[in-house]
């Protein structure tokens, strides 16, 4: 097991600010910090680490079905420690230098599994309270959830390719088509190639939502404007992502407000998605038609 050195800091454990959020930057990843440190002189691995954010994720968000208080705190502590640990896999790997598109596959899909259960879970909720109204109002909440933190993904990913930034966090399609042909070939476990095609699966969704497919390699020049005007929508993507969402969901829940909670981002959410998407669109453009100028 590769094991970083003790000299590692906690800023080389860190993404690029602009695709983080003052919620992260602040709180979680601090804290997760705590328990890469913890990690480093142990076995566990960066995906040992995602599957216990998964356990955390699972267990707090199957408690959102219950009506009572006590056990709806007991789900906000469990999400909490979720988000930490979400933050704790990818600084474990960062700080060992042992990042791998099976980890990014894991830790993505951790998101979706945890909001599942957790979405299942807000629908027996809104249910006692609301009957088949309320499961229709969490169906639409998750959906929501969904499709903003899956959206906020592929422009954060998008941005640091765009704008030749060091720092790779997701991966082409081709990219992932290429490397689920090698695994066929090679004759994989089958587990692994059926990781590979879903990923394959997502990324053409994730791509067709975006409304981009097969981008050229930026140019110098195109990358300066990407950095020029597209980092700040690039910050306000990251507040659609998962932090936010669960520390919204903690604090709406703690006080029993989870019915509250699905509102907000059934109508607020959506609202800040469409703002968002418009003024990408139009900011990319904008940069495309000054393309030729800058070649």
């Amino acid at each position: 097991m590769a094991q970083a050195p003790v000299s590692v800091t906690y800023r080389q454990t860190l993404k690029p600010g602009e695709v983080e959020t003052v919620f992260d930057l602040l709180l979680f990843r601090p804290l997760a910090y705590v328990f890469v440190r913890l990690a480093l002189p142990t076995p566990l691995s960066a995906n040992g680490m995602t599957l216990l954010s998964i356990l955390a994720g699972c267990a707090g968000g199957a408690l959102l079905a219950s009506q009572d208080l006590t056990d709806l705190r007991i789900a906000c502590a469990l999400l909490f420690l979720y988000a930490v640990l979400d933050c704790a896999d990818g600084q474990l790997a960062r700080a060992r230098g042992t990042a791998s598109r099976l980890g990014r596959i894991l830790d993505g899909s951790s998101d979706y599994v945890a909001g599942c259960v957790s979405g299942a879970a807000i629908a027996i909720y809104c249910h006692e309270r609301m009957g088949l109204a309320g499961v229709a109002l969490a169906l639409g909440g998750l959906g929501s959830v969904m499709l903003q933190g899956t959206l906020f993904d592929y422009h954060k990913n998008r941005y640091l390719r765009r704008s030749g930034s060091r720092y790779r966090e997701g991966d082409d399609l081709e990219e992932a088509r290429a490397e689920l042909g090698a695994l066929l070939a090679g004759g994989a476990p089958s587990w692994r190639v059926l990781l590979a095609r879903v990923y394959v699966l997502f990324l053409g969704i994730q791509g067709a939502l975006g409304g981009r497919r097969g981008d050229p390699d930026p140019t110098p020049e195109e990358a300066a404007m990407w950095r020029e005007r597209i980092t700040t929508l690039a910050r306000a993507w990251a507040y659609l992502g998962p932090s936010t969402h669960i520390l919204l969901l903690v604090a709406f829940t703690v006080g029993g407000h989870v019915v509250e909670y699905v509102w907000l981002r059934l109508v607020a959410g959506n609202v800040v998605l469409a703002v968002l998407w418009a003024e990408q669109r139009r900011r990319e453009r904008a940069i495309s038609a000054l393309r030729p100028l800058a070649a």
